[in-house]
């Protein structure tokens, strides 16, 4: 009797413990199925994303192309010079779509995350404010630069899609006699890349949705743009682990300022 009650105990305070083991086994497999197919999920919503986003927005450029062509067939006697207009204007449309479809790709391949840094950051700002010098200047528009030296390692191409987006705004917004003003700084936590306009600005309510993908500013809704460079431009600057933010007032211009930490940082 003795015996049997002794294996009645060791049994019954097994029990408890091959529970707590079924439990935590349980947990610990949910948590790793979790964690192993959240990289799956998050690039199936991005796909997802991108075929709705593209669904919907060729709709409207497709749309002209299509009435351009039925157009210009309705005069088949007509030379190219009688239907230019109706040409640069599906044209303008196919600028558009591929414009949307790169941005688009770009984003959901995962582009915004660095895997190389071989350049230096003030090294690549500085050459992509001279590409655009020749822009202003035909807008007569300036081109203001200060930027100082940075030994800071950067994924080049990245930096210089990040700035060419900035300086692309800054340029169009910028009026006639305007001037468009950019720096580089490096400080001890991180670097900054400020791209400033006297534009017409941006208004208080507006500032937070600049950044959405495929977001037209109410204020200027006859400038042309896709409205998905400075989502990109987000994505690919959280990818290398930074910010970006606006500060703008309605009639004095707007600021876009680019914070990159030190972090991936091996010589600043």
């Amino acid at each position: 009797p003795y015996r049997r009650q002794r294996q009645m105990c060791i049994r019954d305070s097994c029990i408890p413990f091959a529970v707590c083991f079924v439990v935590i086994a349980a947990a610990f497999s949910f948590i790793w199925g979790y964690v192993s197919i959240k990289p799956i999920v998050s690039t199936y919503i991005k796909q997802k994303n991108v075929i709705n986003d593209m669904s919907h927005e060729i709709r409207t450029p497709l749309a002209v192309i299509k009435g351009n062509i039925e157009n210009a067939l309705a005069a088949p006697d007509a030379r190219v010079e009688d239907v230019r207009e109706l040409l640069e204007t599906c044209l303008g449309e196919v600028d558009y779509m591929n414009d949307m479809s790169s941005g688009l790709l770009t984003i959901v391949k995962g582009q915004g995350k660095s895997v190389k840094k071989e350049d230096r950051l003030g090294d690549v700002v500085s050459c992509t404010v001279d590409m655009f010098a020749d822009l202003a200047t035909m807008g007569n528009k300036s081109l203001v630069a200060n930027i100082e030296s940075c030994e800071m390692a950067v994924d080049g191409e990245k930096v210089k899609q990040l700035v060419s987006v900035l300086l692309d705004n800054a340029v169009k917004y910028t009026p006639a006699g305007g001037a468009v003003r950019v720096s580089a700084s490096a400080y001890q936590m991180f670097s900054a890349i400020h791209v400033a306009d006297n534009g017409p600005g941006i208004p208080e309510d507006e500032q937070p949705k600049v950044f959405q993908r495929f977001y037209r500013g109410l204020s200027n809704p006859t400038e042309e743009g896709v409205g998905i460079g400075l989502y990109l431009v987000r994505q690919i600057a959280e990818g290398q682990g930074g910010y970006v933010k606006v500060s703008s007032k309605p009639g004095e211009g707007s600021t876009f300022s680019l914070y990159l930490p030190r972090e991936i940082c091996q010589h600043c």
